[in-house]
């Protein structure tokens, strides 16, 4: 099998359900066969047996494979057809990490390319999970699992006479590869890039920004504080960086006419109670910020929504010389810096977390992770251990095609591949 076809049934397989339970007597077979050929491979930490499989691209689409695509409704004709294959198959040879996990219960796991393609649990499935149940038709589970017992022993063979780790190192491409770029080269690059990261933040606010950093002035040991709060004076700090922040069609909306409306306009909703507070009473404040009153399950300082790491939370604290502001949303970097500079512009005490980080990151001096084909870009700080990475990219083809960014980004050597012994 070609690799448009392999990856063609994977990604069938995986799109119709997340993955796939091994649960057909001949589909365990097929499950254990590849399990034992990966079994020499000496596990990682967390109990994973890795290994690469290269196919290769095949001959373009024949008659009948074109007449099928023009009959679809997808392309008008056999032209058109074949020109879009080239450009989603345009690597002679391609490369597929194939990752095998078990734990001591007997369960199993494949990954291809960082896809959850099959499991195998012995405790046994219901009826909705079962491949047997799914499919009325079994060559369409068997194939890929036939591909793969064939290609990983193949790998293995190079495994074996010594051949593997040299191979890997001379062949894998670079979109397969961990690698990284300093942001000021992306921009270069990438022109617009930098203007659609800042998203409006001027020259003066960027070195008014990093020069608080430099200062420490965003650390909340040199800060003040003020001896009381109140959800009015919350809701009043919040308006101040949402005003600075300015409203935009898919951001915030500064329609409301008081301060907490604006936080009820903007901020995530689930309050935990905090809008039912009288504005005034510090007292009231106290008492629901100390848990005595019956509120749970909230979000209220989540003050621009977003998604878990997409979102600005902006938030009161106490300690033993009185109260401050605090700002986080290191993925969020435009408005965290503005609403730090029109905060603190205001009187109010407030430090930023990740305050390096985000002064880095407006300055171009931070660096751009890239993780291989396969991997999202995002959460994805464990591929790059005690580094301060918080943007990633996969290679794109516009990236692979760019002398500028190719000459600029440095990508790591593959681990070597080692056997248990």
């Amino acid at each position: 099998m070609y690799y448009p076809e392999f990856w063609s049934t994977i990604g069938w397989l995986v799109n119709s359900r997340d993955h796939y339970a091994i649960t057909h007597d001949s589909d365990r077979k097929l499950f254990d066969e590849l399990f034992s050929i990966m079994f020499p491979i000496k596990a990682n930490s967390n109990g994973w047996r890795t290994i690469y499989i290269a196919l290769e691209r095949g001959p373009e689409p024949d008659e009948e494979e074109c007449r099928e695509a023009i009959e679809t409704g997808d392309y008008e004709t056999e032209a058109a057809y074949i020109e879009a294959w080239r450009e989603r198959n345009e690597e002679p040879v391609r490369f597929y990490e194939i990752s095998a996990g078990e734990n001591e219960e007997g369960f199993r796991a494949l990954f291809v390319r960082h896809r959850y393609v099959f499991e195998y649990d012995p405790r046994g499935y219901d009826g909705f999970r079962s491949s047997d149940v799914c499919f009325s038709w079994r060559d369409e589970l068997e194939k890929p699992l036939k591909v793969l017992i064939a290609e990983v022993r193949k790998s293995m063979v190079k495994v074996m006479d010594g051949t593997y780790n040299t191979w890997l190192k001379e062949k894998l491409p670079n979109r397969n590869r961990v690698g990284r770029i300093r942001r000021s080269d992306f921009w270069t690059a990438f022109p617009d890039s930098r203007e659609m990261f800042l998203e409006g933040l001027t020259e003066s606010e960027i070195l008014s920004f990093s020069d608080a950093v430099d200062k420490r002035l965003t650390k909340m040991e040199n800060i003040g504080r003020i001896d009381h709060m109140t959800s009015g004076l919350f809701f009043q700090a919040c308006a101040i960086g949402y005003r600075a922040v300015g409203e935009s069609e898919y951001g915030l909306r500064l329609k409301a006419g008081t301060d907490k409306g604006l936080y009820e306009e903007n901020a995530d909703g689930r309050d935990d109670g905090l809008t039912d507070l009288p504005e005034d009473d510090s007292k009231a404040f106290d008492e629901w910020s100390n848990g005595k009153k019956d509120f749970n399950g909230g979000h209220p300082w989540e003050v621009c929504r977003g998604g878990n790491s997409t979102h600005v939370d902006f938030y009161p604290v106490r300690d033993e010389n009185g109260w401050c502001f605090g700002v986080r949303g290191k993925h969020r970097m435009f408005e965290v810096v503005r609403f730090f500079l029109a905060i603190s512009a205001a009187g109010f005490p407030v430090y930023v977390v990740d305050d390096e980080a985000i002064r880095d990151g407006i300055l171009g001096h931070d660096v751009i992770g890239i993780v291989p084909e396969g991997v999202f870009p995002r959460y994805c700080e464990s591929w790059f251990p005690g580094e301060r990475v918080t943007d990633f990219m996969n290679l794109s083809y516009e990236a692979e095609h760019n002398g500028f960014f190719m000459s600029r980004a440095v990508f790591d050597d593959p681990e070597s591949l080692i056997l248990d012994t």
